[in-house]
């Protein structure tokens, strides 16, 4: 992306380089030809000694300074902000992934100095916050502590024991009946399947 800058830069300078000679050898060659009352009115132009072909290279010197700021420099510091945001605000739990390549997990920051955790070994390295390359944030959300999990079974132990307490007593009436008469009562049953 810095070769494209370097690149265009170095183009649009060709541009206005060519311009500005342009524009200089025009003007050399209609001074020649003026008489000394048209020299002496464009010498006390707008800016006292400038005439408008200097202006005109002034002008378009500005110009090219104000494309290369927008082009250039504006999005450079915009990107080396957005940088520093993201190694200021690195935190225990984070994936990051190295400028040398190395991925881990963020065990530890203190100032200048993360330590990360990497590979099935659980190797932990220390490295200079410039030398992190890009962060994925922990996913807090997921996480749930012991206590949360613990609270979610009660709730569901209470949910099974409501509905199995209001089938109980559904069954209960029909438990009794089978107590006296076990045959009668099938056989009903047998009946009503029938119909």
């Amino acid at each position: 992306m810095r070769k494209w800058f370097k690149i265009l830069y170095g183009t649009i300078f060709a541009a206005a380089a060519s311009v500005t000679m342009a524009v200089a050898a025009f003007a050399e060659g209609e001074a020649s030809q003026d008489t000394a009352a048209q020299t002496q009115t464009q010498t006390t132009s707008l800016f006292g000694g400038l005439n408008k072909n200097s202006i005109i290279t002034i002008v378009l010197m500005l110009a090219l300074v104000a494309v290369m700021y927008f082009v250039m420099i504006r999005p450079q510091r915009k990107k080396e902000k957005e940088t520093a945001a993201m190694r200021n605000n690195i935190q225990p739990g984070d994936k990051v992934v190295t400028i040398g390549g190395v991925v881990g997990k963020v065990c530890s920051v203190k100032e200048d100095v993360v330590t990360i955790e990497t590979g099935s070994d659980k190797v932990r390295i220390k490295f200079v916050k410039n030398a992190i390359s890009s962060v994925t944030k922990a996913r807090t959300d997921v996480v749930e502590t012991k206590e949360e999990r613990d609270e979610k079974k009660r709730k569901v132990l209470r949910k099974v024991k409501k509905s199995d307490a209001e089938a109980q007593p559904e069954t209960a009436p029909a438990a009794e009946a089978t107590d006296g008469n076990a045959d009668t009562v099938s056989e009903e049953k047998k009946d009503e399947t029938k119909e």
